[in-house]
This record gives C-alpha cells, sequence and structure tokens, in this order.
C-alpha cells in the first residue's frame, strides 16, 4: 500500500525519567533528598517525537537527525526501529555524545533534571548526502528545531536549496534568529513569535495574534504561519487571507502538555503532505494537540 512520505530533519534526544520515593536524606547534604528509584522510563524527545507522530498518522517518516556512538544512540535507534520510524538517515557522530534529558521525580514531582548535550552546530557537508537521497522521496520537508546543533544558518540555507522547489514546514526555537524567508510554514508559540519580532511578550488575545501572524507573514515572506496560542488553540493565517482563530476542542482533563507542540507539528505537516488544505491541516493539528495532552 502506497504511503506518503514526509521528510523530518532536526534535533533527536532521549527523554529518560527515573520515578521512585524519598523517605530521607543523603548524609553528605541533608537538603538532598535520596530517591529509591521504583521505575525507569525512556521516551523519545524533540524532533524524534514528530517523527513518530507522523508515523502513527500514516506517512512514511523519513527522519534525518545526528546521534552519537553511544548507548543511548542505540537506545534512540531502537526506540525508532519500535515506532516504525526507520534510522536509516541517522547520523552517527563519533564526536557528540546522543542527546539525554533525565529528569528524576519523588511521588510524580520534579525534583532534578540532567542534560547530557554537545550543541555544536552539524557540518552541512554530513547533512548534504542524507539530504539529497531523502528529497528523491518526499517533496514536505519539516523542521523541528530544538537548538542542538541540527538547524544553523548553513544546514537551513542548505534544506532550503534542496526544497527549493518543494514545501518547507519549520517549528522554531527561541534563540535561534535564522533566515525563514520563503519558507511555506512556520509554526511559532507566542513567545517564539515574541522573540522574532524582537518583543518580550505577547498577549494571548486575537486581535495581537492576527497582528503578529501578519508582521511574521510579512517578515518573511511566508505562505502560512500556524501560530500556537496553548489554551487559546490556534491562529492561521494564510498569504492573501485573513486570520482564522480556532479554539481547542473541550478537553476534560489535560495532563502533561511537553510535546504538544510536535504532536500539532506532526498533524500539520501530514496533513499538507497528504493534499489537505491549510485549514483542514490547521484543524486537524490542533485536535492532534487536544488528543496528546490528554492521553
Amino acid at each position: 500500500m502506497f504511503k506518503p512520505s514526509l521528510a523530518i530533519v532536526g534535533d533527536a534526544m532521549l527523554d529518560v525519567f527515573w520515578q521512585g520515593i524519598s523517605t530521607r536524606t543523603t548524609p553528605e547534604d541533608p537538603s538532598v533528598p535520596v530517591v529509591d528509584v521504583t521505575q525507569k522510563t525512556i521516551e523519545l524527545g524533540g524532533a524524534a517525537r514528530v517523527a513518530i507522530h507522523a508515523a502513527q498518522a500514516g506517512v512514511s517518516s523519513l527522519f534525518c537527525a545526528r546521534v552519537g556512538l553511544d548507548t543511548a544512540g542505540v537506545d534512540l535507534q531502537h526506540a525508532l526501529k519500535n515506532k516504525n520510524v526507520p534510522p536509516t538517515f541517522l547520523i552517527k557522530d563519533e564526536t557528540k555524545p546522543t542527546t539525554v534529558k533525565t529528569r528524576i521525580l519523588n511521588k510524580g514531582v520534579y525534583l532534578a533534571r540532567m542534560d547530557e548535550e554537545d550543541t555544536t552546530p552539524l557540518p552541512p557537508n554530513l547533512l548534504k548526502p542524507m539530504l539529497e537521497e531523502v528529497r528523491q522521496q518526499a517533496d514536505v520537508l519539516t523542521i523541528s528545531d530544538y537548538g542542538k546543533g541540527m538547524v544553523t544558518p548553513e544546514t537551513l540555507a542548505l534544506m532550503k536549496h534542496i526544497w527549493a522547489d518543494g514545501q518547507i514546514i519549520l517549528d522554531p526555537k527561541i534563540g535561534q534568529n535564522l533566515d525563514y524567508t520563503s519558507l511555506t510554514a512556520l509554526k511559532p508559540n507566542l513567545a517564539e513569535a515574541a522573540f522574532l519580532l524582537g518583543e518580550k511578550s505577547l498577549e494571548n488575545t486575537d486581535d495581537v495574534a492576527a497582528a503578529t501572524a501578519q508582521q511574521l507573514l510579512e517578515k518573511y515572506d511566508l505562505k502560512i504561519i500556524l501560530l500556537t496560542r496553548s489554551e487559546a488553540g490556534v491562529t492561521l493565517l494564510e498569504k492573501g487571507g485573513e486570520a482564522t482563530h480556532i479554539p481547542n476542542p473541550p478537553i476534560a482533563h489535560v495532563g502533561n502538555v511537553s510535546g504538544a507542540g510536535d504532536a500539532v507539528l506532526a498533524a500539520f505537516s501530514v496533513a499538507l503532505v497528504t493534499g489537505k488544505d491549510a485549514l483542514t491541516a490547521a484543524h486537524q493539528a490542533v485536535q492532534a494537540g487536544a488528543n496528546f495532552v490528554t492521553t
């Protein structure tokens, strides 16, 4: 059975959770709790989440990312395979560790997070062969930027060149003020939009969202802005059109919202790959985000 293909480039990582119970403190420092571990879980994070959401939605997910030649890199590749995302296009970098974010929880409450990462920019020559091969299979490219070195001015320019006659959807990262000119679509949240426009913050109102989307559309000469607004849903603006505000569906219980943006990005991208118009894609993205935070 034919599956449309979606190319995904971004920063892959593992999210590790050590869950346990603390009933005492360490003798070395009475302010530091000792956690007796009861469970360890490993999940895919960052752009890898976008890749698995896309695969679960029924497209062929062609994922390009960097991993280290370490145990975490092996775990990440196995996890991708288990979610029907082939690790074919991963770049194995012996000089960098796989990005791992380890969280320690006491009865479900976060005590600490430890990050293992090296955000040295990826040389474009390492990425180019992968991109050229993937481009033969996918007209749409989704870029999930977590600021870990995959998406740089040089690699973004390379991706824009290779997909010059395709479509590019990009989810930006605060601190990454790159040249987003002439992309198909940009999917910032309010904080990211404020950063791109040089503002400290933005009000989460329909009027501000519409004006913000228009500013971004004009600044970067884009076709589509999908502005995500947390509890207020999303605002969609297409070039030459009017802003459409799409509220979230009723949600009885909101769980962990971390990663909801990845679900939204994947659903929006998959909808475009499968021939949906931007408005339909935005509605499907809102529903995907709502489904994610209730699971």
